[in-house]
């Protein structure tokens, strides 16, 4: 009998951990429909943006569709040569009328100058293409533990152990 209440709490808590996924996965296609973005979610990692935004903060991107971008709106882009998304805003914007594509050029609120070196040496521009969203939205801190994780690799082991040892202690308790 002991053998079998193992069994069933176990696919008990197994049930509970595959709900907990499946509602993370829910909320972030959600999200991605909501906000028409496919990252619509960033946490971010630097100072570049302060006093307004700064580092652990959570920004909720909407896609930028055909809605034209205007200088001071703040963008998330990609660069094809770096791995994590750049958070700054637009300073400038130019359209060529004859071909009515769109260049333009950005800068972090802390920063002293704009971000042409960032572009590196093809681009002097950024295009629509590198755009991942708009910033429609911002959570203060809540990024913070993202930044834990990412600074101190050792925090990815100890977490998840410490995690693991409590639901155990628990499980100790119950008995």
């Amino acid at each position: 009998m002991a053998r079998s209440t193992n069994v069933r709490r176990f696919l008990e808590e197994a049930l509970d951990l595959g709900k907990a996924i499946g509602l993370a996965v829910v909320i972030w296609q959600s999200l991605i429909y909501v906000t028409g973005s496919p990252t619509p979610v960033v946490v971010v990692l630097t100072g570049s943006m302060e006093p307004g935004i700064r580092p652990g903060d959570i920004l909720i991107l909407r896609t930028v569709d055909a809605r034209p971008v205007r200088a001071g709106d703040i963008v998330v882009f990609k660069l094809v040569d770096r791995e994590i998304p750049i958070v700054h805003r637009l300073i400038r914007v130019h359209e060529d009328r004859l071909t009515g594509e769109v260049e333009l050029l950005t800068k972090g609120d802390a920063n002293l100058s704009d971000d042409l070196i960032l572009y590196g040496p093809d681009l002097q521009w950024i295009r629509r293409e590198h755009l991942l969203g708009r910033v429609v939205w911002l959570v203060p801190y809540v990024g913070k533990i993202t930044l834990l994780l990412s600074r101190y690799k050792i925090v990815k082991y100890i977490a998840p152990a410490a995690i693991g040892f409590m639901m155990l202690l628990a499980r100790s308790r119950q008995k």
